[in-house]
């Protein structure tokens, strides 16, 4: 499954060349906005406010047009039960990104949690569709390239930057992007461009669904760009404290499989500007978003 001839080799190089473009896109936008850069900026973390805002609103009109739709449209036509099959499929595809990020922190007790919650999810939960690891007691252990930047030294983050498409992440958070999504993510080695993209596909949109019930309490802010940043910037300090990521709280009452609830019907949203926050917990461990997700 995961061997590939020389033309799929070539279609992977591509998918991945894509993908530093619109990384490179960000990094070089953020460089030449300097021309313009505010000398006095009104957040020190934000000093490409202007760029960000712009890359912001394209990502809420792409969430409005496309995301948001598909999300909405996806809760309401998949039963809860197989949704959260699919989300336990993700994040069981995660612990493979996760084990190798606690090897490079050289981290042998995490990888090994890593790889025993998969071995047990795969075959006990029938190829993760269900968590039989948490049932018996094998937490998750969550990292990401971000702890393992951490973990050797690297300094902090210094400034708030919005990917298109993606979202926010910082300076430091842009190496994060590329190793846990295309260098570390086994959807990259599929010998399949399309499968592997449709992979991609269906872990953002599942990740979107899971964040509608909270996209209101960022459209009921006053300044939905700076409440989004914000609390993006707070979360990324707890993680920073961490040590790379939060310990992920289960519900010891609560099935660990029983994701669902209900999505409010409000017939008064229709000056709701576009519902981008997706809160979840990143579980293929990327250092995107820590958390908040667009």
């Amino acid at each position: 499954m995961f061997k590939c001839n020389n033309g799929q080799m070539e279609t992977r190089r591509q998918a991945f060349s894509s993908t530093c473009l619109i990384i490179a896109f960000s990094i070089i936008s953020v460089i030449l906005s300097g021309c313009v850069r505010d000398p006095d900026p009104v957040n020190p973390i934000d000093p490409y406010e202007k760029y960000n805002r712009r890359i912001f609103a394209l990502n809420v009109a792409f969430d409005k047009a496309i995301m948001q739709p598909a999300a909405v449209t996806y809760h309401f036509l998949v039963p809860p039960p197989i949704r959260a099959r699919v989300r336990n499929w993700f994040s069981n595809v995660g612990e493979i990104v996760c084990m190798a990020n606690h090897l490079l922190q050289a981290d042998l007790r995490g990888g090994l949690i890593n790889l025993n919650r998969f071995a047990i999810n795969s075959t006990l939960g029938i190829g993760g569709l269900f968590d039989v690891a948490n049932w018996l007691g094998l937490k998750p252990a969550r990292t990401s390239f971000n702890a393992t930047l951490i973990k050797w030294g690297v300094d902090q983050p210094r400034y708030y930057i919005m990917i298109p498409f993606i979202g926010p992440t910082t300076d430091r958070g842009l190496v994060g992007i590329l190793m846990d999504r295309w260098i570390l993510s086994p959807f990259a080695y599929l010998d399949n461009w399309y499968l592997s993209f449709s992979l991609v596909g269906g872990n953002y949109l599942q990740a979107r669904e899971t964040g509608l019930a909270a996209s209101r309490i960022l459209y009921s802010s006053f300044d939905p760009y700076v409440f989004m940043r914000d609390a993006y910037w707070q979360h990324m300090e707890l993680n920073e404290e961490a040590g790379g990521m939060m310990p992920v709280k289960v519900d010891e009452k609560k099935d660990p499989d029983d994701f669902s609830y209900e999505l409010e019907d409000d017939d008064d949203d229709d000056d709701d500007n576009g519902d981008i926050l997706s809160i979840s917990e990143r579980k293929a461990g990327s250092d995107t978003v820590e958390g908040i997700s667009l």
